[in-house]
């Protein structure tokens, strides 16, 4: 079985995911492991790592592609596999999901949503940690991100994350459990 959750930035996928994987005994595959990086030497004189987001569908689709190459071998390793990014690119992500059924005999998506006010929260613990520099920059980014949002050709799955830690894991659990396969 193969777990998807898309979403915003800030939408808590990425602490949901890794979460859901640990209730459910599932691997947890981070596709941030398979972006393009860059290093380079800071003023501070230490190397510096940063990982380049994709920024139009053709990037997109090459991250998928480098994902997609290890699904036959995850779907041999594990019973269960999870995985999050935004998915909101249409060709991109149905791509992706058009390879992940090749491989997985269940492979279910959902949408991870949130209000604006715990969005911001995320968004502001993701800055105290280091994930990023800017909350500001990351609030534009993630508009942007939400302006090239092309919908879904089917209804998908929404689970309102709300915040609540081991209940939201619950209900996620509970959602995913009676979801049909995409």
């Amino acid at each position: 079985m193969l777990i998807l959750l898309g979403g915003f930035l800030g939408s808590g996928r990425a602490f949901l995911a890794r979460k859901l994987a640990q209730e459910l005994e599932f691997h947890y595959c981070d596709i941030n492991d398979y972006k393009m990086r860059a290093y380079f030497v800071g003023a501070d004189r230490l190397v510096h790592e940063h990982i380049q987001e994709p920024l139009n569908d053709k990037a997109r689709l090459f991250l998928y592609e480098r994902v997609a190459k290890d699904l036959p071998l995850l779907s041999k390793m594990y019973s269960g596999v999870v995985m999050d990014t935004s998915f909101h690119r249409l060709k991109p992500r149905e791509y992706f999901f058009d390879e992940a059924r090749k491989h997985f005999s269940k492979v279910i998506f959902v949408w991870v949503d949130s209000d604006v006010r715990q969005t911001r929260r995320i968004i502001d613990r993701m800055a105290e940690r280091g994930v990023v520099r800017s909350v500001t920059k990351t609030l534009r980014r993630q508009r942007g991100v939400r302006k090239r949002f092309q919908p879904f050709p089917f209804p998908p799955t929404v689970f309102h994350y709300d915040g609540t830690g081991k209940k939201s894991i619950t209900r996620l659990r509970a959602l995913v459990e009676v979801t049909a396969p995409i």
